[in-house]
């Protein structure tokens, strides 16, 4: 594994082979352990890392980072033929690309998938809180104690 920065707030990971998936899943759990996550917390970034990676892609940046309130894993593609290979698995995906897209929504507060000046950028975040989900997604779209508006 080709680790190319490692601080208390984020991990890159570059992956090739014989390095695959597994090893940056269970640096992805150790990481959110170590930032005191929620193991509910824990698993949906583990899950991300997995949908984001597929079956053994390799030829990306991965970046785990995160605090005390969010954790966050991003996919950087440099190259058209290693984002290609992404989106051939998406489509083999057992979900399909539009299952596979609401799993992936489900599993994540915010999920984005970015053309950059470098390739592609998929990310998503998973925040950390005590609250139940709808409640923490309800105060960020409206503010702390507050409803939605006709509740």
């Amino acid at each position: 594994m080709d680790l190319q920065r490692a601080t208390g707030d984020s991990i890159e990971v570059v992956l090739r082979p014989p390095i695959g998936p597994s090893r940056v899943r269970a640096l992805a759990r150790l990481y959110g352990q170590r930032r005191g996550a929620s193991e509910a917390a824990i698993d949906r970034l583990v899950q991300l890392v997995n949908e984001f990676l597929g079956p053994g892609l390799t030829g990306c940046l991965v970046r785990i980072e995160g605090d005390n309130t969010r954790l966050e894993v991003s996919c950087f593609y440099s190259s058209p033929g290693n984002y290609e290979s992404f989106q051939w698995w998406r489509a083999q995906h057992p979900l399909g690309v539009e299952g596979w897209t609401r799993f992936v929504s489900s599993l994540s507060d915010a999920w984005a998938e970015q053309l950059t000046d470098s390739g592609w950028r998929l990310w998503a975040l998973v925040e950390v809180t005590e609250l139940p989900r709808s409640r923490a997604l309800r105060e960020r779209v409206t503010g702390p104690g507050k409803d939605f508006p006709g509740e």
